[in-house]
């Protein structure tokens, strides 16, 4: 279901209930206006900052390419975002994601560039493939140490993430090497993933020292590295 797809002018959400979704109608220019909705209507009326009522998930695709909004609210009732919930909302600068949710689904706020900081909940044990994927302008993320499972590119692209020792960190995630020429790297203490990718091309790699703390490593991370 795609829900709000293209709503350029919608600004602020507080999401309390997708109940209500099915009331929803879109003012298209064809005849399938899901495609190129410019405005949102609820029961007639035009949506600018939405309030609905007992959500119990973000369905996939649910804010896909709403560019204009800039903050949402995820309620504690909310156990799961789905698969590119909030993708390509890039006006997007505050997520305030509830104390239930579980999940965080495939490319869930993919080139949401406009983000800067994102906590995640203890509830959360999942983290999708490319949840994170190029949000540019991302630079704190908290993983609560509930978290099992991060996907493959889950910080892809987010160039604006911490660095040190020439790694860069989404916290105890290691994303990858910056500067890819030099023989050795030393990992900080307390990370515990390595990312899919994340050693790729070091090809003068020689040495490299891999904290105690470290309980997984992604796939390829140290590919190409002869």
């Amino acid at each position: 279901m795609i829900a709000f797809y293209g709503c350029s002018g919608l600004t602020a959400v507080n999401i309390t209930d997708l109940d209500k979704w099915a009331e929803i109608e879109f003012n298209g220019y064809d005849a399938n206006p899901l495609y190129k909705a410019k405005k949102l209507y609820l029961n007639g009326e035009l949506v600018t900052d939405a309030k609905l009522t007992t959500a119990t998930k973000i369905n996939s695709f649910a804010f896909y390419n709403c560019s204009g909004l800039t903050s949402i609210e995820i309620p504690n009732s909310v156990t799961s975002i789905g698969d590119r919930a909030f993708a390509y909302c890039s006006g997007l600068t505050s997520v305030t994601i509830g104390n239930s949710v579980e999940s965080i689904g495939d490319y869930a706020f993919e080139y949401c560039s406009g983000l800067t900081s994102v906590t995640i909940p203890n509830s959360v044990t999942s983290i999708g493939n490319s949840a994170f994927y190029e949000c540019s302008g991302l630079t704190s993320i908290t993983i609560p140490n509930s978290v099992t499972s991060i996907g493959n590119g889950a910080f892809y692209g987010c160039t604006s993430l911490p660095i040190e020792n020439n790694l860069r960190y989404a916290d105890t995630y290691l994303v990858g090497a910056v500067d890819r020429t030099l023989s050795t790297y030393t990992i900080k203490e307390g990370t515990k993933w390595i990312g899919d990718y994340a050693f790729d091309e070091c090809s003068g790699l020689t040495s490299i020292e891999i904290p105690n703390s470290v309980t997984s490593i992604g796939s390829s991370a140290f590919y190409n590295c002869m």
